[in-house]
């Protein structure tokens, strides 16, 4: 259990990393089901921003796509 902990921290370090790096003004955005999200290039998202792509039952699936040049 220690060691799927880990690894899913050290998986959503480098979606953060990524995001900084691809995501114009990526600075204080809060993610949840980061491998349920995908962004396009020259995207800007603000401050403050929570993106969250997690099912809300047990059976679904959930995803978010944000496409090329958005400003959220």
């Amino acid at each position: 259990m220690l060691i799927k902990r880990v690894i899913n921290k050290i998986d959503h370090l480098f979606f953060v990393i990524k995001l900084r790096c691809r995501v114009n003004g990526a600075k204080k955005i809060i993610c949840h089901g980061h491998r349920n999200i995908k962004i396009g290039k020259d995207v800007s998202i603000g401050r403050n921003s929570w993106l969250a792509a997690v099912p809300l039952t047990v059976k679904g699936d959930a995803s978010l796509t944000i496409g090329d040049g958005c400003y959220i």
